[in-house]
């Protein structure tokens, strides 16, 4: 015998469709010539709450800001909201301004809206042993002299650099 709908029992899965955040604090943190280290603030599951386990980022970055030629890296996350996450982009070219956005999922396949762009430039790849320039008749302590500049790579995260007048 049928039962009324006042006496059954539904039971069922309620899909979650709110999305993470969107990230508003993209920046990038460290540059060098070939690779950018970006940093920002991890959304929650739901919104700016929960953690997200099983989640995604998806990073976009290109040479222009209308990401023509785009590249694409997806990984998975772990995280709790407010955590600072941070991604290194290598194989850059150098003295080169590249675009970045991103994004994130969560176990649900919920992707926020995309962070706002941010551009950002690889520094200069002095490609010889060092380099030097000469300023010929500068005035220097009140005589004039030819002032010499010298920098040399050292192969290391710095350079040296050197100012002599003889």
């Amino acid at each position: 015998q049928p039962q009324s709908v006042e006496s059954a029992v539904f039971v069922g899965f309620i899909p979650e469709y709110q999305p993470p955040a969107q990230i508003t604090d993209l920046i990038d943190k460290e540059v060098s010539t070939s690779t950018i280290i970006l940093r920002w603030t991890a959304p929650g599951d739901n919104g700016t709450i929960g953690d997200i386990n099983s989640g995604k980022y998806n990073l976009q970055y290109s040479q222009t800001d209308t990401f023509v030629g785009l590249t694409e890296i997806i990984w998975t996350t772990n995280t709790i909201p407010g955590n600072i996450e941070s991604k290194e982009v290598a194989g850059l070219n150098a003295n080169t301004t590249y675009y970045f956005r991103l994004k994130t999922a969560d176990s649900n396949g919920n992707w926020a809206n995309w962070s706002s762009v941010r551009g950002a430039h690889t520094l200069y790849s002095v490609t010889s042993e060092h380099l030097s320039v000469i300023y010929q008749n500068a005035t220097l302590g009140g005589s004039t002299t030819n002032i010499y500049l010298t920098v040399v790579d050292t192969s290391t995260a710095s350079i040296a650099i050197a100012v002599s007048s003889a």
